[in-house]
């Protein structure tokens, strides 16, 4: 990972065993980067991160969602918002942000929007969005 990520202040890699890692970084902006730039993937396996404070015990941490971002296709024209994005975020786990140049961006098909997904739980599909009273759209992810 150390190849992937090239952190300025270095890293150190400890194997806890049942397949739990502890990264140390000793650059804030090495976290930060690693952080932001998830989810992260070694051998096709998804690696779950969470940032920990000195003296937490990472035994009991639950290591169970990370962020990913997610298209939304199939929206009518004029639709894609802000506040769509919202929705649609809380709906396929928990809303963090969207891309505003998608939706700033009238040629773009779909919507990008940054959740955090539980990893347990199966994956949205689609969301029905009621549009005024008579007009019925479902939305893709």
């Amino acid at each position: 990972m150390a190849d992937i990520w090239h952190p300025i202040g270095g890293i150190c890699i400890t194997d806890l065993g049942e397949k739990w890692y502890l990264f140390q970084f000793f650059n804030e902006v090495d976290i930060a980067r690693v952080l932001v730039g998830t989810p992260w993937f070694f051998n096709n396996h998804l690696l779950i991160l969470k940032r920990i404070t000195y003296g937490e015990n990472s035994a009991t941490l639950e290591l169970n969602s990370t962020e990913f971002w997610v298209q939304v296709h199939d929206l009518p024209p004029g639709l894609m918002s802000e506040q769509l994005a919202k929705q649609l975020g809380n709906f396929c786990g928990g809303f963090i942000g969207y891309d505003s140049a998608t939706l700033a961006s009238g040629s773009k098909k779909y919507m990008r929007v940054r959740v955090c997904l539980d990893v347990v739980v199966s994956l949205k599909r689609k969301k029905k969005i009621q549009i005024g009273t008579a007009m019925t759209a479902y939305a893709r992810f």
